[in-house]
């Protein structure tokens, strides 16, 4: 599925634990289990397509979230519970439109979801 955040044009896309552990290792020498990553270069999230329907959601907004704040370069300096409140009230709609498009898609049907 694509969505559009700030003008650019992402996708989502289901892969499996060594794709992303290969993407973080670039990062770090750290080994982790990933639920998701998001892949701002390529302009894409990465959902583990091991999870259930829940949480694969939960992920997708956690990841969603990421981008969201490269995207519209919010600073995470000095955060206090008003800057919390501003980012999530501010952020909401959209990622709950693109959350909702993503359900109607039932693309867990299609990756073989539980």
């Amino acid at each position: 599925m694509k969505f559009v955040m700030n003008d650019r044009i992402f996708t989502i896309k289901f892969v499996n634990q060594n794709e992303m552990f290969e993407e973080g290792h670039k990062i770090n020498d750290y080994k982790f289990f990933y639920f998701g990553k998001t892949i701002y270069d390529k302009q894409e999230i990465w959902l583990d397509n091991k999870l259930s329907k829940e949480q694969t959601i939960k992920t997708l907004i956690h990841e969603l979230m990421h981008c969201y704040i490269r995207m519209y370069s919010v600073s995470l300096e000095n955060y206090d519970e008003e800057n919390v409140c501003d980012l999530v009230s501010n952020s909401y709609g959209h990622i709950d439109n693109i959350v909702t498009s993503f359900i109607n898609d039932m693309v867990w049907e299609k990756n073989n979801i539980c």
